[in-house]
């Protein structure tokens, strides 16, 4: 007789393989999601460790665009701590000028700045590793600026201003305003700033920037605060440099200023300039000539160069055709002048005690004088004459 045998279902012989499966693989899983974690966690620490070592850099190199040679590598780790380098995270700052590696190792135009920290792990510690060592490093660089015009003063309204109808052109260079004012540079009227660039730190005023002014710059100290006061000597001008039409300057010792008017092109000549009085004052362009300007060809009550008109009031002039009332130089009259005046030839009738070389009209006054006529006084007088004259040929009360 044949004993019956026992059925065992298939999965039952299945149990054991994949307890032995799961235990293998679970491990393997888990490992790796914790690498994933683990890696993610360093990732973001290295991320936020570069932010830090680059407004740490970026600090530094504006505090050598400042010359702050002493104070650059403070700033770059006060930056790095505000961004979370912190000691307490365990960050070590490094603060290198110049830098000690990379492409620009021993290049005085830039800083570096590495900052190193240790960061725990979570599921990496199964694997014995406690701790990963991250390093984050920036470098930066001096860009080399083309500064024409630098106005320094650091809280100023209108430390740089340009009046109605002057112009100010700095052929590829940068103007930088320091001030901070909101109205730290201000252009009137037509006045008006053509530059490469133009930067500020505060704010303006004006329609006459070209290019627009890019604004919030950082303060800089003066460039050239380094360097000792140069030995000037004595003055090459002693007077007021005046600049009307084109005119070309030479560098020197300007000790009253230079002063440009009249619409006038003042042309610089490379070299150095040391304004020791007066200092540089641009006007505003003048009007077209009228009774106050430099030619009168009417009545005028003031002052001019050359008057073709009646003048009532103090003028000094270079030629004066017509009637003039007032004391008045002149190297030739032409006209009446009722004054006291100072002429090398009147060709008119003059009322008031003048010393003329040559007078052509009649004089009445105490003169010496020709006269070729009727004469009361000592000259000789071609027509009647009261008063001193060298030649009088025309009539002349005074």
């Amino acid at each position: 007789m044949t004993a019956a045998k026992e059925i065992v279902p298939k999965h039952d012989r299945e149990r054991g393989s994949l307890l032995i499966i799961l235990a293998i693989v679970i491990p393997v899983v888990l490992g790796a999601l914790g690498l994933v974690i683990d890696n993610a966690h360093l990732f973001k620490a290295k991320h936020d460790l570069q932010s830090a070592a680059d407004a740490a850099v970026i600090a530094a190199a504006h505090e050598l665009r400042r010359q702050n040679v002493k104070g650059f590598a403070a700033a770059a780790i006060e930056d790095a701590r505000l961004n979370g380098a912190t000691e307490d995270k365990g960050a070590v700052i490094h603060v290198n000028y110049p830098p000690k590696k990379g492409r620009w190792a021993g290049s005085k135009e830039h800083v570096e700045v590495i900052v190193e920290r240790e960061v725990p792990t979570f599921f990496m510690r199964a694997l014995g590793k406690h701790k990963v060592e991250i390093e984050a490093r920036a470098v930066a660089g001096l860009v080399d600026r083309n500064v024409g015009i630098y106005a320094l003063a650091p809280k100023a309204s209108s430390a740089l201003e340009v009046a109605k109808g002057a112009s100010i052109e700095v052929a590829d260079c940068e103007v930088f305003v320091n001030s901070s004012s909101k109205k730290a540079a201000v252009t009137h009227g037509s006045g008006k700033i053509d530059a490469e660039r133009i930067e500020i730190v505060g704010g303006y005023e004006g329609s006459g920037f070209f290019p627009k002014p890019v604004t919030g710059a950082m303060q800089i100290s003066d460039p050239l605060e380094e360097l000792g006061e140069p030995s000037t000597g004595g003055c090459d001008y002693y007077d007021t440099v005046t600049v009307r039409g084109t005119k070309n300057l030479k560098p020197g010792v300007y000790c009253g200023g230079i002063d440009v008017v009249d619409n006038g092109k003042a042309v610089f000549a490379p070299g150095v300039y040391v304004l020791k009085g007066g200092g540089l004052r641009v006007g505003k362009q003048c009007d077209p000539p009228d009774e106050e300007v430099a030619k009168d060809d009417g009545d005028s009550d003031g002052k001019s160069k050359k008057d073709d008109g009646d003048s009532d009031g103090s003028s000094k002039v270079k030629k004066d055709d017509g009637d003039s009332d007032g004391s008045s130089k002149a190297k030739k009259d032409d006209g009446d002048s009722d004054g006291s005046s100072k002429a090398k030839k009147d060709d008119g009738d003059s009322d008031g005690s003048s010393k003329a070389k040559k007078d052509d009209g009649d004089s009445d006054g105490s003169s010496k004088a020709k006269d070729d006529g009727d004469s009361d006084g000592k000259s000789k007088d071609d027509g009647d004459s009261d008063g001193k004259a060298k030649k009088d040929d025309g009539d002349s009360d005074g």
